[in-house]
């Protein structure tokens, strides 16, 4: 049998070194047989020989010792699969190409590899136990915790793929990598990975790898241009009940890395962590969507009540805009709906089975605009100790909701135009560009025009927001529409179980008409429901109104509180407990310092 030596670690991956009846001398002079420029190698380190049939390793006197398999060696006889690590350099004793590589073969094994010849196998439970305590299984076992770590970080389909590509090209420096999902054990549908190879797996190894249900290791002679070339291939099967579910394909060919069984037993290791990851993502991202759904449908009752002619403009513009496929920017006053008439929109849209995603821009720190819309890779900044994804990435193939858009900073206004307009940006820490297909729904209480002329909203990214403008009417404007909501909000806690009442007195509705309701219809729906819980007639009277409301309940003609006289009174409260510290006060309030800046201005509290 011909031997010989196979770089897997080093600048020299892949090159083999025949072992003839020559020695071999290993060392930093340059007349060494095998020249290894490492400062960490003696200048003759140790010698390798054949005789007798055997090949021997001896130490010539290095000052860091010679390991075999992660033990120190002075003199020994080395057999087939030994690693040598001389330096930072790792040697495997292999057979010549051409020729078969000895390995443990039976009929319980898990993983095969073939070397131009028949195989040789390796059980995967087998594998965890003959794993010997090297310096390169505790990186393994690092590896593992840290792909864990980034895959139980993963929200998305699209973030843990992400995940799963960046660890497998770190580890194994792949030419080529391919992930798929395994029907019926044999129809494979591939994930779909940001940068997909164009070429295909080799087919004849995957389907022996689901046929034995069991991981194989490939290498073959190829020559190209020339050149002879050896590629591995591994492939990674993944069973889940039983069933296999997913399977892992890397591929790699001279000069790039030399594979081993060792990586093939990792590779399964991964790839059998990585599944639960994948099924219970999937099921969080179906439960999401199955979550949005219900919440269109309510906010589609919630939001169309009225019979108004401006409600009917409304529905109409929202069945336009949601045809369009153009981003969208709602206006409207507190409370009258915009949200609700933007689940609706993307309900009515092609994009209503992807992610619809709110954005509360209001309550984003200017400082965390980027990390929070965009996201960041590992290692980013302090405490980034996983990647995460950014809002734009989370609405991939859906719809980006982002409410209160009027109150973003003029540079965070830049990077999100930039975003919209050619749908690109780059997470905090990273060097590539990521694409997404998200159509932005924006949506804002503020007069735009107005702060465009003070110089507050930029102008371009008004123009790129409104391909479609869906005004939402105060509930003052509607007052025909106050009984239809105010039945609707009764018939909900009732369904609910919440009340035996039979509905309202004329006293009450007439009560309800003659409001002027500055907070829409949130307020009015929070006062049914307050109503509802204290009502002890068999109807809703205006007394009972009046006793659920923020005012005093003494008189029934009392004036009621608005809800902005409310939030005046609540603001200055949260402001008065710190003592005036701004900050502390946004963060309980839930808002961003410009947010409760320009709340303590309009409302004339004294800081």
């Amino acid at each position: 049998m011909e031997y010989q030596l196979t770089v897997v670690s080093g600048r020299h991956k892949g090159q083999s070194f025949p072992l003839l009846d020559t020695d071999i001398v290993i060392g930093r002079h340059p007349d060494c047989n095998l020249f290894i420029p490492d400062p960490m190698v003696s200048r003759k380190h140790c010698r390798i020989l054949v005789q007798d049939g055997e090949i021997h390793l001896k130490d010539l006197g290095s000052r860091n010792p010679t390991l075999v398999n992660g033990l120190p060696c002075t003199d020994g006889v080395l057999h087939l699969g030994d690693e040598i690590s001389v330096g930072s350099w790792v040697l495997l004793l292999n057979s010549a190409a051409g020729k078969t590589r000895q390995g443990s073969e039976g009929p319980d094994s898990d993983t095969m590899s073939h070397f131009d010849s028949p195989s040789s196998a390796l059980s995967l439970a087998d594998a965890r136990d003959s794993l010997e305590p090297r310096p390169r299984t505790f990186h393994d076992l690092i590896f593992l915790y840290d792909c864990s770590t980034d895959f139980s970080a993963a929200e998305t389909v699209h973030a843990l793929l992400r995940a799963l590509l960046q660890r497998v090209t770190e580890r194994f420096r792949p030419k080529r990598f391919w992930a798929a999902q395994v029907r019926d054990d044999e129809l494979l549908t591939f994930l779909p990975f940001e940068e997909m190879p164009t070429e295909s797996p080799p087919p004849d190894i995957i389907r022996l790898a689901l046929r034995e249900r069991r991981g194989q290791l490939s290498m073959s002679t190829l020559t190209q241009q020339g050149h002879r070339v050896l590629s591995f291939v591994m492939v990674a099967p993944a069973q889940s009940a039983g069933v296999t579910s997913a399977v892992l394909i890397v591929q790699a060919e001279t000069p790039h890395p030399a594979y081993t069984e060792d990586d093939l037993r990792l590779l399964m290791l991964l790839s059998k962590s990585f599944m639960p990851f994948l099924g219970a993502v999937e099921e969080v991202e179906q439960l999401r969507r199955d979550y949005e759904r219900l919440r269109t449908r309510a906010g589609e009752s919630l939001v169309l009540v009225g019979n108004s002619n401006s409600m009917r403009l409304v529905r109409e513009r929202i069945a336009g805009a949601a045809q369009s496929g153009l981003n969208a920017l709602i206006t409207g006053e507190s409370g009258t709906g915009k949200e609700m008439a933007a689940r609706l929109l993307h309900a009515q849209s092609v994009r209503q089975s992807g992610p619809f995603i709110p954005v509360n821009c209001a309550a984003i720190p200017r400082e965390l605009f980027e990390s929070e819309f965009f996201g960041f890779e590992k290692g980013a900044f302090t405490g980034a100790g996983a990647a995460r994804e950014g809002y734009f990435a989370m609405a991939h193939g859906g719809t980006l909701f982002l409410d209160e858009i009027g109150d973003l900073s003029l540079d965070n206004q830049a990077r999100l135009l930039r975003a919209i307009e050619y749908g690109t940006f780059r997470r905090i820490g990273g060097k590539d560009e990521t694409r997404v297909d998200v159509r932005v729904v924006a949506a804002t209480n503020t007069d735009i025009p107005e702060a465009i002329r003070k110089g507050l909203f930029r102008e371009d990214l008004y123009q790129r927001l409104r391909g479609f403008e869906v005004h939402m009417p105060p509930l003052r404007e509607r007052p025909a529409d106050i009984p239809v909501y105010a039945n609707y909000f009764f018939e909900m806690a009732k369904t609910q179980g919440r009340t035996p009442l039979a509905g309202f007195t004329q006293d009450a509705l007439d009560l309800l008409c003659a409001q002027r309701w500055r907070g829409n219809v949130r307020e009015l729906r929070y006062s049914i429901l307050r109503a509802v819980s204290i009502a002890n007639g068999p109807e809703i009277t205006a007394k009972d109104l009046v006793d659920a409301s923020l005012a005093a309940r003494e008189i029934l003609d009392a004036e009621l509180l608005s809800i902005d006289d409310a939030e005046k009174k609540h603001i200055s409260g949260v402001l008065q407990h710190f003592q005036g510290n701004v900050n502390q006060a946004a963060k309980v309030l839930g808002v961003g310092r410009s947010t409760l800046y320009r709340k303590i201005s309009e409302f004339g509290i004294a800081e």
